[in-house]
């Protein structure tokens, strides 16, 4: 099992190590000053563009179970979530929000053009979830979201990986605590890609891709959560760093057991049950708000350092 993580790890990793291993080593004195700094919001900033690719997923899975009639009413609500959060967000990051502790505009170049193309990409989406607010089995609306959100979900990752690089300094946001940050947003966006593949699955797509992408998934969650609680040293991924967080981890393992057995029933049987569509798509979400909630104590976490008092925008990214 350790080898597997590793290997996972390793993987996963391979996009956020590269802006790693660009950092330059700090002086002592460098040191001392990060200590002594206002938090500028380096890790919200992380935090609000890993949102983005669950926002990303969670508009795709919320389009497929609106269309089928299952849990209307909670795809709906992530619908509009995910509609109004992307927008909120890409704001954010571009111009600063003192509310969600993201302080300034974007200085970056290069990544102002990252945000603005996300941008771009993402208005289709944005108009399509307008579409089917009104008209839940619109044609044109579900094959629009069902064609771009693979490529949302990239560039999203792409910007992620920019801020992530960009704020990782002592002076900032140090890289153990990027890493951390970066696994439990992956986490939290792949419990939507799993509920997305599984709807695709079960309205009908049984192809072996399908089916091929659901395992795979189903293991980079299941690893990356182990990898999360356990720590994975092959890439510097630290064990649960508080007992705070260590107790939500052990609690998402309990949960992802019956997660993964109403999936398994999904790769198993082209006949699953209005129930089990349900209880999986609720059980997929519940998951998604729990790693939103790790996720923010990794940035709480990350603080350790600075002299500041972040009480006031705690949680207010996942509100």
């Amino acid at each position: 099992m350790t080898k597997r993580v590793s290997t996972l790890c390793v993987a996963v990793f391979t996009g956020l190590s590269a802006f790693a291993m660009q950092a330059s080593a700090q002086t002592e004195e460098e040191l001392i000053k990060a200590q002594m700094l206002k938090d500028a919001g380096a890790s919200e900033r992380v935090e609000a563009a890993a949102l983005l690719r669950v926002l990303s997923q969670e508009a795709a899975s919320a389009a497929c179970h609106m269309a089928n009639d299952i849990a209307t009413e909670e795809a709906l609500g992530l619908m509009v979530e995910a509609k109004g959060k992307f927008s909120l967000l890409l704001d954010a990051l571009q111009y600063g929000n003192p509310t969600l502790n993201i302080i300034g505009e974007e200085p970056r170049k290069k990544t102002v053009l990252k945000i603005e193309a996300l941008r771009e990409e993402w208005a289709p989406i944005d108009a399509a979830a307008v579409t089917l607010l009104d008209d839940p089995k619109n044609a044109d609306a579900l094959k629009r979201i069902k064609t771009d959100n693979e490529a949302v979900l990239a560039s999203a990752s792409t910007l992620t990986s920019a801020i992530a690089g960009e704020y990782s300094n002592p002076a900032e946001l140090v890289q153990a605590d990027v890493m951390l940050l970066d696994f439990a947003g992956r986490q939290a966006m792949l419990t939507q890609k799993m509920a997305k593949i599984a709807c695709e699955i079960w309205v009908g797509n049984r192809g072996a891709d399908r089916l091929e992408l659901l395992t795979k998934t189903m293991e980079t969650y299941e690893l990356t959560l182990r990898a999360l609680l356990d720590g994975a040293p092959a890439v510097g991924l630290r064990a649960a760093p508080t007992d705070e967080i260590r107790v939500a981890l052990i609690s998402s393992v309990a949960d992802w057991t019956g997660i993964k057995e109403s999936l398994n029933v999904v790769l198993a049987s082209a006949d699953v049950p209005d129930a089990t569509k349900s209880d999986l798509f609720a059980s997929l979400n519940a998951a998604m708000h729990n790693m939103n909630k790790i996720e923010h104590k990794y940035v709480v976490f990350s603080k350790r350092s600075l002299d500041t008092d972040d009480s006031s925008a705690e949680g207010a990214l996942l509100d």
